[in-house]
């Protein structure tokens, strides 16, 4: 079952500040790499919904919130 994988405003936004960061403190192609292994780390999730962890510090929330590790970024869905 494939599912739609939808990146909200605020993950849109945290993804570009990751970017410039890295452009400004790295190199333009660290944060092209970077920003792409994000994103292919979170295409995964339309075939492998339940690929992360609970998320161990949302787990008193009424919905169950995964995480995915990729370099040193967190991605919680």
């Amino acid at each position: 079952m494939e599912l739609k994988v939808y990146w909200t405003d605020f993950a849109k936004i945290e993804l570009q500040h990751i970017y410039e960061f890295l452009k400004t403190t790295a190199t333009i192609i660290v944060a092209k790499n970077t920003i792409n292994d994000i994103t292919n780390e979170v295409k995964l999730l339309s075939n492998h919904p339940y690929l992360g962890k609970i998320e161990e510090l949302l787990v008193d929330r009424s919905r169950v919130f995964r995480v995915l590790i990729s370099k040193d970024y967190k991605v919680i869905y």
